[in-house]
């Protein structure tokens, strides 16, 4: 029998959720180098970004190519998408121009988030990409010859969308998470999908 969406199956709301429901708000959730979040930073970014992607009509399904380093905001990023319900494609920040159209074209990308000093290049191969609707840029929005206006600040979004959103309903089945091995795209190129179920299954269950 098929198992019906829930959020209780959506892994980033298992994670992060879970990690409140135990008390942990106040916990350091996550550090990236002087800078830190607690648990309770980082589910208010995860949610709001989630909204942010839903008001950009972002959902279910949708494949969010993800083009940044190990940052908060990376993070939240990559988590804020899967509790949209949306599908995170990471992919190395070390791409050439070439290689991340083919990875877009593959996955299917309808939107990315991208390091600001990666922005430029996404700017330049969207036009080649059809299904790419959105590009929203951590850190500083690239300006000068060449850049078409049409980004998105990464902190702007989140700030404008309404705290709390909760968890898109998901099936356990649904993929949140699609990998490409590192290096040159090839003829043969492959994502490998990871569904919610997978992660979930290997986290500690919950005491009765």
């Amino acid at each position: 029998m098929r198992a019906m969406a829930s959020p209780a199956n959506n892994l980033a709301s298992r994670l992060v959720q879970g990690a409140l429901d135990r008390g942990l708000a106040d916990k350091v959730a996550l550090r990236e180098g002087e800078r830190a979040w607690t648990y309770g930073q980082l589910a208010d970014q995860v949610a709001r970004f989630a909204a942010a992607l839903r008001s950009l009509k972002i959902g279910r399904g949708e494949r969010v190519a993800m083009l940044v380093r190990d940052t908060l905001e990376g993070a939240a990023a990559i988590l804020g998408t899967i509790h949209a319900g949306a599908v995170a494609v990471p992919m190395s920040e070390l791409a050439r121009a070439h290689d991340i159209k083919t990875y877009l074209e593959h996955c299917g990308a309808v939107a990315a988030v991208v390091d600001d000093e990666l922005a430029r290049i996404l700017d330049e191969v969207r036009a080649e990409v059809a299904e790419l609707r959105e590009i929203v840029v951590v850190g500083d929005l690239p300006d000068g010859e060449g850049v078409s206006g049409n980004l998105r600040s990464f902190t702007s979004v989140v700030d404008a969308a309404a705290p709390g959103a909760a968890a898109q309903a998901v099936e356990p089945g649904d993929v949140c998470v699609i990998l490409y091995s590192a290096g040159v795209p090839t003829d043969d190129l492959r994502g490998v999908a990871h569904t919610h179920a997978t992660p979930i299954a290997a986290l500690p269950v919950k005491p009765t």
